[in-house]
């Protein structure tokens, strides 16, 4: 099955057209990846992209401080002081410093956008809310919603569930005609990767 869009892609989207720093958090295997890439598709084609996964040991040495990131750039031949550049960094929890990291390319390099994902953990959330207060937008990412569930069963049955959830009758949908579907969503083991909120600036 191809990619079912997803409702946190249509408002980071949004977000990093205004926003130069943006969190994704959550647990593992809910679609933290799949999310940032999908981002990363939708960025201009005058930006250039780097996307570093750090699980990978070697992208983890990229990208521990500025000055490595900066050594390495340079190296592709990019001057993040004068171009724009899109850098998406995933499980940056692995950073022994991310904060710094983020803090310092907002604050001094405004051609840079950055996009990072990464533990939901309450400690990574409190060290950021102090660390990077104004800079960032964080958003949580849940797991799959009852709607995009439908979706990845079939568009049909989401767009019929889509014409009564507007008319407002949506428990009485889920009582008397997807009763099924509801019960199939609670035991699904289907990676759940789209309820999202905004929770800080």
């Amino acid at each position: 099955m191809g990619y079912i869009p997803r409702n946190l892609s249509a408002i980071l989207e949004r977000s990093i057209k205004n926003n130069r720093v943006i969190i994704i958090l959550g647990s593992r295997q809910v679609g933290k990846t799949t999310s940032l890439k999908i981002l990363q598709k939708n960025i201009p084609k005058n930006s250039i992209q780097f996307y570093f996964d750090l699980e990978d040991i070697r992208n983890l040495d990229i990208c521990q401080n500025i000055d490595t990131l900066k050594f390495y750039l340079s190296g592709e031949g990019v001057n993040i002081k004068k171009q724009k550049v899109f850098i998406a960094i995933d499980e940056f929890q692995y950073i022994k410093n991310a904060t710094k990291l983020l803090k310092t390319i907002y604050d001094l390099y405004p051609y840079v956008k950055v996009v990072v994902s990464g533990s939901s953990s309450l400690e990574i959330q409190k060290h950021l809310k102090e660390s990077l207060a104004g800079r960032k937008r964080v958003y949580i990412l849940y797991s799959l919603s009852f709607e995009e569930y439908l979706r990845f069963k079939s568009e049909k049955i989401y767009s019929e569930y889509e014409k009564i959830r507007i008319s407002k009758v949506e428990s009485r949908y889920v009582e008397t005609k997807n009763n099924k579907y509801f019960k199939d969503y609670l035991s699904s083991d289907t990676p759940r990767t789209i309820s999202v909120s905004y929770i800080s600036s």
